[in-house]
């Protein structure tokens, strides 16, 4: 009895091991799929958070930058008021200090670690109300992030000061 029943059920355990082989093959694959998805948008995601940072780290530079021509400007305005006899010095301070300090310029902060990796910062200053607006965008691969800080200069009796009213991330 047996014998004759298997003649008739012969190839079927073919198609079954065929259809569970290709039902498999198609999970493995979507499972890949996902998974170098995944990896391609956490990359994507390193790649911002490093283009913010490089980005803030130009807006940094800037200050910095900023902030040592806004010191020299005033230390040599003060040592030509005191050489000249000029009274009272932060008169003669104040008509000559926001004409001589840099008002606009733009630079590039490259990295040398081999990867396209840098930083375009613009800075301008504004006459009417004191205050430098500096833009800086960080670029890493195809990803950019943009920084902007606004800093007003205060001319003190003493001394001057560059106070940051404003750091945010632009998008």
């Amino acid at each position: 009895m047996i014998k004759r029943h298997m003649p008739k059920h012969k190839g079927s355990a073919y198609i079954i091991v065929l259809l569970l082989v290709s039902v498999l093959s198609v999970l493995a694959l979507s499972i890949i799929s996902i998974a170098i998805l995944d990896y391609s948008i956490a990359k994507s995601d390193d790649s911002s958070h490093d283009a913010y940072y490089i980005a803030d780290g130009g807006a940094t530079a800037a200050l910095y930058e900023i902030k040592a021509q806004v010191k020299e400007t005033y230390d040599r305005l003060k040592q030509e008021a005191e050489n000249q006899g000029a009274l009272p010095l932060e008169q003669y301070i104040e008509q000559h200090f926001y004409d001589e300090i840099p008002t606009t310029y733009s630079t590039r902060i490259d990295f040398d670690d081999g990867e396209d990796r840098y930083s375009d910062v613009d800075v301008v200053f504004g006459n009417s109300d004191n205050t430098y607006t500096i833009q800086s965008r960080g670029h890493v691969k195809n990803a950019v992030s943009m920084v902007e800080v606004k800093a007003e200069v205060i001319l003190e009796q003493t001394a001057v000061v560059v106070e940051v009213n404003e750091w945010k991330e632009v998008r």
